[in-house]
């Protein structure tokens, strides 16, 4: 659909709060072909930004003073916190362990023994048809080659003689 020069004109005049999604509301076309129509029909027109403002608080962890705008806000999933609690490397970790015990990487020891505590699939015993659950920090040997996959369970590796109890 073509956009008019005269109606565009006209919007943009009446309604100069209006952003550009909504003046391609009103003509049904996109955000883009209406940028486009303005560059072509050479109009001027501002574009509508949000104010940034400066902002201090505290952070809920570890209450330091954070000093930021709020445009550094918008983009940040967890806005109450400092860029290092954020993290998980500040006083707390992400769980909420206080000074925790850190790793090489910087990250909660505690909170790595849960993650790979957890279980990751599960696989069934061909002697028994029992389902066997692996974690995660096994199956991530199996999976690097570190480790080959067992094929029975513990019970039936037993019965067979394999291994002594």
């Amino acid at each position: 659909m073509t956009i008019d020069h005269k109606k565009l004109t006209r919007l943009i005049r009446q309604h100069p709060d209006w952003t550009m999604h909504r003046l391609g509301l009103h003509f049904s076309v996109t955000r883009e072909a209406i940028r486009q129509a303005l560059v072509r029909y050479d109009l001027a027109y501002k574009r509508k930004t949000h104010p940034s403002e400066a902002v201090r608080y505290r952070c809920a962890h570890c209450r330091t003073r954070v000093n930021t705008t709020t445009a550094g806000m918008w983009g940040r999933k967890l806005r109450h916190l400092c860029s290092a609690c954020a993290l998980g490397r500040g006083v707390y970790c992400r769980a909420g362990h206080k000074n925790p015990p850190r790793n090489k990487h910087g990250d909660c020891v505690e909170c790595t023994r849960e993650n790979l505590a957890r279980i990751a699939r599960y696989r069934v015993c061909p002697g028994c048809n029992e389902r066997i659950a692996v974690k995660l920090a096994y199956d991530r040997r199996i999976r690097y080659g570190f480790t080959p996959e067992p094929r029975l369970c513990r019970q039936c590796y037993y019965r067979r003689g394999s291994l002594k109890p």
